[in-house]
């Protein structure tokens, strides 16, 4: 296996060193840094001995279209992983930018792709609807099992700092980025309206934003007086993060648009119920009894906040092992790790493999 990635792009964290097996190619960003180029990382890939396939993550950036150039050269399958970028709230976003760059390269690399990997089905008719036609893999992200468990039992013999804290409280979770998108300030309106009723429970919001952001937020609940009913916790580590999740009696994530929702994965591989918007792919957690989705809007939340926080503890707990048993089913990385390998054998004349789209 041989990584190619930049290095020192903006906003991104430097890339890291990878286990001993990986062979990790670094290579400078050039200037200007939004075209993600690098004559470094070019020659690099195009130097290189051919491998059997390439798998792209992510779209946008020259970097990626280095390994679809290497692919054609050397007659190789490539594949793009698609990362939710053109979803069509996305392509709302720096419209123009994004016109060129699908005009200049982005959407020949789609067309000649032997493969798209998506990881939901929302996401494969988004790529229906804008024309592409090659095959499409869906695969998630995948929930490490083992890991779970182990970050769980160190937080339990070594809970965070702040966790006697949370005494006697009941945690209703929001973990993801303090951003309007994520449908933080939907949140924070209707909690003004529902917090009063269940004095026993607290909003606990984790997760990275803009001091402004964050601070913007954090006077709005002044503004409502849910200040004191509202915990701010930042960034977290890994075992932190376990240790929410498995407190928590409720996680929400009432998100405007959604590719995948890792979170909402990870809620349900700590046996916690997730709230969620139909802006996700998640519209299966009702049928499968694990948790409420409700409409894009204020009113809608309210509502299905006060039902879920209105739930009785043992009804909340079966809902979160139900959960789990699905990600254990559906979402394990195991095997999401083993439809990876079943596409890339496909793409070298193996198998059909199971996570193809029948369309």
């Amino acid at each position: 296996m041989r990584v190619y990635t930049l290095d020192g792009y903006h906003n991104t964290s430097p890339a890291c060193q990878l286990a001993p097996a990986v062979r990790r190619t670094a290579a400078q960003v050039s200037s200007p840094q939004k075209l993600g180029a690098s004559g470094a990382l070019r020659k690099a890939i195009f130097n290189d001995e051919p491998a059997h396939v390439y798998h792209l993550h992510g779209i946008w950036l020259r970097a990626m279209f280095y390994g679809a150039e290497k692919a054609k050269q050397a007659k190789r399958p490539y594949l793009i992983e698609v990362n939710g970028a053109l979803d069509p709230l996305e392509l709302a976003t720096k419209p123009y930018r994004k016109r060129l760059v699908r005009w200049w390269f982005q959407d020949r690399m789609f067309h000649e792709a032997s493969c798209l990997h998506v990881n939901s089905g929302r996401e494969a008719v988004h790529l229906r609807e804008l024309g592409f036609k090659a095959p499409i893999v869906n695969i998630p992200a995948g929930f490490n099992i083992e890991e779970g468990a182990e970050l769980l039992q160190i937080a339990e013999n070594n809970p965070p700092v702040w966790a006697k804290e949370f005494q006697g409280r009941r945690i209703l979770l929001y973990l993801a980025r303090i951003h309007e998108a994520k449908g933080i300030d939907d949140l924070i309106a209707a909690w003004a309206v529902v917090a009063n009723k269940f004095t026993d429970w607290d909003l606990v919001i984790v997760g990275p934003g803009s001091a402004e952001d964050v601070l913007s937020r954090q006077r709005e609940c002044e503004l409502l007086h849910i200040d004191r009913r509202c915990r701010w916790l930042g960034m977290v580590s890994d075992v932190e993060r376990a240790w929410l999740y498995d407190q928590a009696e409720i996680y929400t994530l009432p998100s405007h648009k959604e590719n995948f929702g890792n979170t909402v994965q990870e809620s349900l591989g700590y046996s916690t119920p997730v709230i969620t918007t139909t802006q996700t792919p998640w519209e299966k957690l009702a049928e499968w009894r694990c948790g409420w989705i409700c409409e894009d809007n204020v009113e809608s939340l309210t509502e299905t906040l006060h039902r879920a926080l209105s739930t009785e503890k043992s009804t909340l707990e079966a809902m979160g092992e139900r959960g789990r048993s699905m990600i254990h089913l559906k979402f394990s990385l195991r095997r999401v790790i083993d439809d990876q390998l079943a596409v890339y054998s496909w793409l070298q004349g193996g198998v059909r493999p199971e996570c193809l789209s029948a369309d």
